[in-house]
């Protein structure tokens, strides 16, 4: 009997293996075949949205239906198609498979409102948003639906929310803010809230490129702090939108004790070149060195100043272009009145058929020169003085002074020598 039980205890614990075994091998190929079809499903949506074909997305919605990337991807095909109702309906599918996610419910807000349904799209962004607060876009999104719907209130709180996480979209609610108020900067900024340093710095930009002078200084005088580079994109801005007293008072109020300007309105800056010169990249006042100009190099002298501790050296050797400016300065003059320009010279051994000239142009129309000294190649080996009179525009703000080359008859046209400049004067007449 003993023996018998043993035998039949034995078949039995086999009988289970065997249909464990059995039951893990059905698993496994239970599992296999699932992740089979989810491989060839993912692989058919991929493809189907790439080549723009909706064959092969049909099929993988239809071989994993439980997979809600393959009702995105069908959704994303009818909204090339320019069906978006039919886009909202398969993003509705994808979302009752994945209801937590929020980049869903903003595709699905965005296509309902193309397809007129402005109320569900409303709800879809709010859903959007309920499931992550900080999601910048989601925010945006709601925001500048309901702006186009007139609820600016709503709206704008909207689009706070969404700067706070995404402060690069800051210019753009401003630029919306001041579309919609038509400039009322009282508005504007009553909207939009600015706090810190870079919404009110992105704020007098704006109004420096609208050409609101007087706001973007009111805004400017505000800002504490202002590192060399924030404080030349307002400078750029305002001269772009030829705001060019703006503009000055920005660049003078960067300046520091070492750099120290002497001149401002109908006046030149460092006539006698007493401070840095610098180079002329970018928009600004005080003197410009044109340091692309091949062939030519611009220095400070201090043997035999004319006046003061130094002068400026231009070093001529080659061939650079004629008519572009070498040293420049921009000039803030008052309009319809006469001027009269002095300055010395002295040349050096400077031989060329394309002689270097002063001009003074207008700052916005700067074809034709307003006045253009004779030729600097006479004062040769001592200072001579220079003068010429020009008269400013009914709308002239600025003038440009160069130093540049005459046109030449021939080309190449080279220049050698040296070119003295000192004590630069403007004065009304």
């Amino acid at each position: 009997m003993l023996i018998q039980t043993d035998k039949h205890s034995f078949l039995g614990r086999a009988s289970v293996r065997f249909s464990l075994a059995v039951l893990g091998c059905m698993a496994c190929c239970w599992l296999l075949v699932g992740s089979a079809k989810s491989g060839i499903a993912r692989f058919l949506t991929d493809y189907g949205v790439r080549a723009e074909l909706a064959a092969p997305a049909e099929m993988a919605e239809a071989l994993n239906p439980d997979d809600p990337e393959t009702h995105r991807a069908r959704a994303l095909l009818h909204e090339g198609a320019g069906d978006q109702i039919a886009a909202a309906r398969k993003l509705e599918q994808a979302i009752a498979l994945r209801p937590r996610d929020p980049f869903l419910w903003v595709e699905l807000g965005l296509a309902r409102d193309q397809a007129g349904e402005t109320e569900q799209a409303i709800i879809a962004f709010q859903n959007a948003t309920r499931l992550a607060p900080f999601y910048a876009q989601s925010r945006w999104q709601l925001g500048n639906l309901l702006l186009r719907l007139g609820r600016y209130d709503d709206a704008f709180a909207e689009l706070r929310g969404a700067v706070a996480s995404n402060p690069a979209l800051f210019p753009n609610a401003i630029d919306l803010a001041y579309g919609v108020y038509g400039g009322d900067a009282a508005a504007v900024e009553s909207a939009i809230r600015p706090d810190t340093l870079v919404a009110k710095l992105a704020l007098a930009r704006t109004y420096a490129r609208r050409g609101n002078a007087r706001d973007t200084l009111r805004v400017a005088r505000s800002l504490e702090r202002l590192s060399g580079e924030q404080r030349q994109t307002l400078v750029t801005d305002l001269l772009e939108a030829q705001q060019f007293s703006a503009a000055f008072e920005i660049w003078v109020s960067g300046l520091d004790a070492h750099h120290k300007v002497v001149g401002g309105q109908e006046s030149i800056v460092d006539g006698g070149f007493e401070t840095e010169l610098r180079a002329g990249e970018l928009p600004s006042f005080g003197w410009r060195i044109e340091r692309a100009l091949k062939g030519v190099k611009a220095t400070w002298g201090k043997r035999e100043a004319r006046s003061g501790d130094r002068y400026l050296v231009l070093d001529w050797s080659g061939d650079p272009a004629t008519w572009t400016p070498t040293v420049s300065q921009l000039i803030l003059v008052a309009p319809g009145k006469s001027y009269r320009l002095n300055f010395w010279a002295r040349a050096e051994e400077l031989v060329t058929a394309g002689s270097p000239i002063v001009t003074i142009n207008d700052a916005v129309k700067n074809e034709l020169p307003l006045a253009q000294s004779t030729p600097l190649t006479q004062a040769n080996g001592q200072w001579r003085q220079y003068s010429l009179q020009f008269e400013t525009g009914a709308n002239t703000q600025a003038v440009q002074l160069a130093v540049r080359r005459e046109f030449c008859a021939v080309t190449p046209c080279p220049i050698f020598g040296q070119l003295w400049l000192d004590d630069f004067a403007l004065h009304i007449r």
